[in-house]
């Protein structure tokens, strides 16, 4: 009886043990959520005029490369396709994601802004990093920016920028599709070397941030411009501007760097609502030599400015084929058009007409 009390002892001390240590973790992890609130968020508070762009008053790349050096440089070795633009980067992003995993690739994604949870913004495989690892992450990231660190002040973005290159780094991903926040010159995720950029991809580029980005659509241009790097593919969409489309071409001459655009022709057709989806038709032709075909898929994404974003997406595939992603094929890239989705973009939802019934589509 002796000998049952003492483990029963032993066996409370273990659990009251255990749940002190789970608390403690509760709390560093509150510790390391609430020192993340409080870094410098400029999506809230702004940018500072000429923040974005490659001159005196941009932002310091130096403070992203201390923080990197600080964590251990995850960013190192990390194949990436690198996106930058106005409009589209999402819906790009979203689309070849989809196609990547259709043909078996693991695949991170770093996106910007989340619709409701901070952790959207950081994915694996289209599932978003669960919380348990979003927080031993914030609390191992935070831990780095001490005063021994050498890291400097960081931002919001800046942190979660390293954050999702280390949970890619951990997680051993094939590919990482990261989205430039502000420009691209000077954006936190401007931190890799030309070896690991597989595609640098340039959505459609408009007149946004004005003060950040140099005042002109020029200086725009230029800033997104930043991420081609020596001798990588760059693959161009639509650019509603001949100056823009100069200039990042110029770019990419500079650099030895071969531009694709227009890999394939996507016609928008009528779209089909069904009982419960609403999907967009597209009619597709590959102009590719290996895979030249034509045929209709449904879409998720819709709206006709898809059509631009899908002509983009499959450029970017075919690009990265082109450097070995050889699973990369048609039926791949159909199934992720096809798959692809963008909650709270131009999503369907369907209201009741307080009857019992369906009012429709909205």
């Amino acid at each position: 009886m002796r000998g049952l009390l003492l483990q029963a002892s032993s066996f409370r001390t273990q659990i009251l043990k255990s749940t002190s240590q789970q608390r403690l973790l509760n709390s560093s992890s509150r510790c390391a959520k609430d020192a993340l609130d409080g870094l410098p968020n400029h999506e809230q508070t702004g940018v500072a005029t000429g923040a974005g762009v490659d001159g005196p008053d941009g932002f310091d790349l130096g403070v992203m490369r201390g923080l990197l050096r600080a964590m251990g440089s995850p960013q190192r070795g990390l194949p990436v396709v690198h996106i930058a633009g106005t409009k589209g980067k999402g819906s790009v992003s979203a689309m070849l994601c989809a196609m990547l995993q259709h043909a078996g690739y693991k695949v991170g994604a770093y996106t910007s802004p989340h619709l409701l949870s901070l952790r959207e913004r950081i994915m694996i495989d289209s599932h978003p990093i669960s919380e348990a690892d979003f927080d031993a992450l914030a609390s191992s990231s935070m831990a780095a920016v001490g005063p021994k660190s050498g890291a400097g002040p960081v931002s919001h973005f800046e942190m979660m920028t390293a954050m999702a290159l280390q949970h890619f780094k951990d997680a051993k991903v094939d590919l990482a599709v990261v989205e430039a926040g502000l420009g691209g010159a000077r954006d936190a995720t401007n931190v890799f070397e030309p070896s690991q950029v597989q595609t640098a991809v340039m959505t459609s580029i408009d007149e946004e941030h004005m003060d950040a980005l140099g005042g002109s659509l020029s200086s725009i241009a230029e800033a997104k411009a930043g991420i081609i790097k020596e001798g990588c593919p760059v693959v161009l969409g639509r650019q509603p501007h001949v100056r823009v489309k100069e200039i990042l071409c110029r770019r990419a001459a500079q650099l030895n760097c071969t531009v694709y655009e227009e890999q394939a022709s996507v016609w928008a057709l009528p779209m089909q609502v069904g009982s419960s989806t609403v999907t967009q038709r597209i009619e597709l032709f590959l102009l590719n030599g290996e895979m030249r075909d034509k045929m209709e898929i449904d879409m998720q994404l819709l709206g006709e400015h898809q059509r631009e974003n899908a002509v983009t997406a499959i450029g970017a595939a075919l690009a990265l084929r082109r450097q070995g992603f050889h699973r990369l094929n048609l039926t791949s890239i159909t199934a992720g058009l096809c798959s692809a989705t963008l909650p709270g973009r131009f999503q369907v939802g369907r209201l009741s007409d307080g009857a019992g019934g369906v009012a429709g589509p909205w």
